[in-house]
């Protein structure tokens, strides 16, 4: 009989685990968001999609839900014009050009 108990008993702590993450989903899912403004998360740079062009800067913001907690992320992706400083591009793509000088 204790045996039994027990079995039952973990029976169901595992289909309370189980069954966890899905609940939590329903909940996320029937909530009407009232979400936060978007704030910086964070950025990085890409690499230029074609040759010729500069970087690219992937902004990151995040907000969120004020009654259920869920998170939401958005990306922003700027194609970045070349800087050039003393004849190289400032923004690390490794763009440069030659300069002509002339001798007398």
């Amino acid at each position: 009989m204790k045996n039994l108990s027990k079995s039952m008993l973990l029976l169901l702590m595992s289909f309370s685990l189980a069954l966890n993450p899905v609940m939590s989903i329903s909940v996320h899912a029937a909530c009407s968001h009232s979400w936060s403004g978007y704030s910086y998360y964070g950025f990085w740079i890409e690499d230029p999609s074609s040759i010729g062009k500069c970087v690219v800067r992937v902004t990151e913001s995040i907000r969120t839900c004020s009654k259920c907690g869920d998170v939401d992320f958005r990306e922003v992706r700027n194609q970045l014009s070349h800087n050039y400083v003393n004849g190289m591009c400032t923004n690390g793509c490794g763009a440069g050009y030659a300069r002509m000088y002339m001798v007398e």
